[in-house]
C-alpha cells in the first residue's frame, strides 16, 4: 500500500490532465490553464497561471504539462494521462519527434522529472474542440489577460 504525503489527496488509480498554454504574442506575455478530472469524468481542478512575459507558445505548452503533472500529483500517484492540443509538443514528449530548440530542453527534463512521481504518465494529442481543452484554453487566455491578476 502507498503512504501519500500528510495531507495528500492523493488516493485516485487514475487521472486525466487537459492542459493548454498560450503566449500572446509569440512569444509573448504566456499563461496556462489546467483541468484535472477523475476516471469517470468528474473535475477535480482547474486553474489558470500566469507564466510571464517572454515565453513562446510552445514553452508555455510545456510549462502547463508541468503545472498539470504537479496539480495530478495531488490526487494520484498512479497513471496520469496528460492531453494538450499540441501535436508537437506530445510527439516530442513521447520521442517521436526529437527536441531542436534548445530553450525547450530544460523543460522536457523537468517534465521526466514530474512524470517520475507516477507509476505511468501517458501523453496524448487532442483536438482544440475537446471540451476540457476548451475549459484549459480559456483559462490560459484568461491568465494572459489579467497578468494572473484575480
Amino acid at each position: 500500500m502507498t503512504t501519500w504525503p500528510s495531507g495528500s489527496q492523493a488516493r485516485i488509480d487514475c487521472v486525466h490532465v487537459y492542459v493548454d498554454g498560450g503566449a500572446q504574442p509569440n512569444p509573448g506575455h504566456s499563461g496556462a490553464g489546467v483541468v484535472v478530472v477523475d476516471d469517470q469524468g468528474k473535475e477535480l481542478k482547474r486553474k489558470s497561471y500566469y507564466l510571464g512575459p517572454r515565453h513562446t507558445n510552445n514553452e508555455a505548452e510545456y510549462l502547463a504539462i508541468l503545472k498539470g503533472l504537479d496539480l495530478a500529483a495531488g490526487y494520484c500517484r498512479r497513471t496520469v494521462t496528460v492531453y494538450s492540443d499540441s501535436q508537437l509538443v506530445v510527439k516530442q514528449l513521447n520521442r517521436e519527434y526529437r527536441i531542436k530548440a534548445e530553450n525547450l530542453l530544460p523543460l522536457q527534463r523537468q517534465i521526466a522529472m514530474a512524470q517520475s512521481t507516477f507509476e505511468t504518465a501517458t501523453y496524448v494529442d487532442v483536438s482544440s474542440q475537446n471540451l476540457w481543452i476548451k475549459i484549459a484554453h480559456n483559462l490560459s487566455d484568461q491568465a494572459i489577460a489579467t497578468r494572473g491578476s484575480p
